[in-house]
């Protein structure tokens, strides 16, 4: 499915507001991660600190009922952040707004990525380590993304009892993003079999009606497959320092290791240093919004995970975007998105 920037979801998304009556799970069958546990604990108290960093995008002002809009999530891809998606964010829930049909949207981030990684005060309860042994990392990252649903939905939604509407990723979101939606379909599965032992149903643990993953390959790759270079990039990023006193000092230390990347690329990889110590402003040395390791297991199971199983076909729409100008749509993938 190709679409021309944010009005063909705009259109499936406005559609699904109309009618919709959501249907709950049984409360506590996902389950929350043991890292996250001490924050993302069963009370409903907003003043507990969120599983993952997140920015909500709300309805343009003077927007009829934007308080009671429906949630979306939004998931950003592999080294970015979710404020790489603030512009097409704001697009679409103007695009959303214009159709009365407003979406409020939450701009995640994942674990190890951006501002979830960058709070040193929560660094450690929010970020498991990357090289436990046995770690897949897409589970693991959808296992975060499920406990911040559970904490926005609390913070942000209406009455705490409806589920998020959407979930939108990009890429390594897309892929995350199937395995969230896999996971809330086989705790939905199980609550639908459990019969008695679940009949007090807890609607925000549902599945979304919709999911969305752009640019994003919803199966595995071949072993030595490497769509835009990534796995080049992942090695060249760790070998380079962990400080530098200004962005200029990325591109010299790029050619210095012998790697050529295009200039929109350094560029991009720029944009990912950030502060040391924000109260330090332009005197304080840079450091990546990512953590290596974290990025590269993230990658590496991204490339031998499929986005979910058999329990997701029966819940809710499932868009598959590939931009015209993408590589992402392998020979593999393609066989895989025409069946779902």
């Amino acid at each position: 499915m190709a679409a021309s920037g944010p009005g063909r979801i705009a259109r499936a998304l406005a559609g699904a507001t109309r009618g919709r009556r959501w249907r709950g799970v049984a409360g506590g069958i996902l389950g929350t991660p043991r890292w996250l546990s001490a924050s993302s604990s069963s009370s409903s108290s907003s003043s507990s600190p969120s599983p993952l960093a997140y920015e909500m995008i709300e309805p343009p002002a003077g927007t009829p009922n934007a308080s009671d809009a429906p949630i979306a999530l939004v998931l950003h891809g592999l080294m970015g952040a979710g404020r790489n998606w603030r512009t097409f964010t704001r697009a679409l829930s103007s695009s959303l707004a214009e159709r009365r049909a407003p979406f409020r949207f939450a701009l995640v981030d994942h674990v190890w990525h951006g501002k979830t990684h960058a709070d040193l005060a929560l660094r450690s309860l929010r970020n498991p380590d990357p090289d436990r042994d046995g770690v897949d990392a897409v589970d693991v990252a959808a296992s975060a993304v499920a406990a911040v649903a559970g904490h926005i939905l609390r913070t942000h939604g209406r009455s705490g009892s409806e589920p998020v509407a959407a979930v939108l990723g990009h890429s390594l979101g897309g892929k995350v993003a199937l395995r969230h939606v896999a996971r809330a379909a086989a705790a939905a599965a199980a609550a639908s079999r459990g019969g008695g032992a679940t009949a007090h149903a807890n609607a925000t643990d549902a599945p979304p009606h919709q999911t969305w993953s752009l640019d994003s390959v919803p199966t595995y790759l071949p072993p030595d497959a490497d769509p835009h270079s990534v796995q080049k990039v992942i090695e060249t990023v760790a070998a380079l320092p962990r400080e530098f006193a200004a962005r200029e000092d990325l591109e010299p230390a790029l050619r210095s290791s012998g790697v050529a990347f295009p200039p929109d690329l350094v560029s991009w990889l720029g944009s990912n240093l950030v502060p040391i110590d924000p109260s330090a402003g332009a005197m304080s040395k840079l450091t990546w919004t990512f953590d290596v390791k974290g990025a590269a297991a993230l990658y590496a199971a991204y490339k031998v995970r499929r986005g979910g199983g058999r329990e997701r076909r029966n819940f809710g729409f499932f868009g598959f975007v590939i931009s015209f100008r993408s590589t992402s749509k392998t020979r593999a993938s393609s066989p895989s998105l025409g069946r779902r």
